[in-house]
């Protein structure tokens, strides 16, 4: 009988893949059988036999085949963590992204060697070579204007707005309608709906059409040609002329508040100049997280084009999943029945590499810099989120039991976070645009 023992090969896919190769000696694989008949022997009847007394030779005979695939179950349970510690010792280079996957198995037979392999997907080599310092970058100006600030308290007073029915419709009025759009005498669904608003005097809608609406009444139909501009979408129907027909079904007068001490007192603030400060502040906010992100981007993209280096595709497949993720569906099988699209996913594959490519730049960026998240940071970072939602003094509790259940993938994240940073914080960063009107 063979008393080998298990023997292991590791080979090379390409710079991201391994295929583990496993051959189980003949005497384990025996005494696999031995044990998987020997277990069944006691569970079945078998006319003629009481139970755990049929003989072996018609156990096997009659249950040779299930019995097979489960051995071979058991074989790789018993084998595949071994193999994998063997290997993983003697390459310490390779580090896995994820569990390994198994490939197609031979049925294992008695007094044969039983052989399976796995491919394991692991980490790229990337060679920084201090590239990720000192990126040159050009970013447009991210600075809040008084204007920024104007339109947005426009937005305020618009969003607290009262409206009345009036007879006539004229600019600033809005007007609730049906339409229905013709081409070449067939129906146009672009330009086909129920229910649609438009505000008079915005230009949010076709000039030649709006023209008609001016002047009308509830209950009036009205006509209008329209030439569809050069930039309509899409693109094939540009310069097409479609008949409207739009059926009145409301005017409004938009009464919107004034900007005063009263209507900022309504929102929460002490007075107007509270409220301005609290828009200014919050523009500014919004714009160096954007000046942030800008950042990252160029240098992201510079190092992924001047550093060679392959995605695995395990962490590839983990991010189209987080893009489906990402997105919410209202009906969980649709959503389930999308994300097994082989013809969906490879569409999303290319955007996917880029995303993973990024994450493992700034993996590999905080191995570089040795950077190291602090118990302190992710308290922080847990506090800040859970002010999104309103509690800007969470319990010491609720705290704690946040950081239990998600403390790795906050880890994770925060330690990505910190190599964005430093990053970001290196590069040589000029202004493409001309100074900004400031705030007053």
């Amino acid at each position: 009988m063979d008393t080998k023992q298990m023997k292991t090969e590791i080979e090379k896919i390409n710079s991201v893949q391994h295929r583990i190769k496993v051959s189980v000696p003949v005497d384990t694989v025996n005494k696999a059988f031995d044990k998987a008949f020997q277990g069944l022997r006691t569970k079945v009847e078998l006319k003629g036999f009481r139970r755990g007394k049929a003989p072996l030779a018609m156990i096997k005979k009659i249950y040779g085949e299930h019995v097979s695939a489960n051995v071979g179950e058991d074989l790789i349970k018993e084998n595949l963590p071994g193999a994998m510690r063997d290997n993983l010792e003697t390459n310490k280079d390779l580090k896995p992204v994820s569990a390994p996957m198994l490939e197609e198995p031979s049925i294992p037979e008695m007094d044969k060697e039983f052989s399976f392999a796995v491919i394991l997907d692991v980490f790229p080599e990337i060679k920084l070579d201090g590239k990720h310092k000192n990126i040159k970058v050009e970013i447009p100006t991210f600075e809040a204007k008084t204007s920024d600030v104007d339109k947005h308290l426009e937005y305020l007073r618009r969003q607290q707005a009262t409206t009345k029915t009036v007879e006539v419709a004229e600019d600033g009025n809005q007007v609730k309608f049906d339409i229905e759009s013709t081409l070449d005498g067939e129906a146009f669904e672009s330009e086909t709906g129920q229910d649609r608003m438009v505000i008079l005097g915005q230009n949010h809608i076709f000039a030649d059409l709006e023209s008609k609406f001016k002047g009308a009444k509830a209950g009036d139909s009205i006509t209008a040609d329209v030439t569809l501009p050069d930039d309509y979408q899409p693109e094939e129907f540009k310069g097409k002329t479609i008949q409207i027909t739009a059926q009145v079904k409301e005017v409004q007068q938009i009464d919107t508040p004034e900007l005063d001490d009263e209507f900022a007192k309504d929102l929460g603030h002490d007075d107007v100049t509270a409220l301005k400060k609290k828009v200014a502040h919050d523009i500014e906010h919004r714009l160096m997280h954007q000046k942030e992100n800008a950042i990252d981007e160029q240098c992201l993209n510079y190092l992924r084009d001047n550093i060679e280096f392959e995605a695995p595709p395990a962490i590839v497949d983990r991010v189209i999943d987080s893009m489906f993720a990402d997105v919410p569906f209202p009906d969980p099988k649709q959503k389930e029945k999308l994300m097994q699209d082989p013809s969906l996913r490879e569409r999303m594959k290319p955007n996917a590499i880029t995303k993973a490519k990024n994450s493992l730049l700034l993996v590999r960026i905080s191995e570089e810099e040795k950077v190291e998240v602090t118990e302190e940071e992710m308290r922080k970072e847990v506090v800040h989120m859970f002010s999104h939602y309103g509690n800007d003094k969470p319990e010491d509790k609720a705290v704690n039991d946040y950081l239990q259940k998600n403390k790795d993938h906050l880890e994770e994240s925060l330690l990505l976070k910190l190599a964005s940073k430093m990053m970001r914080e290196s590069a040589e960063i000029s202004i493409k645009d001309p100074e900004p009107e400031k705030l007053a």
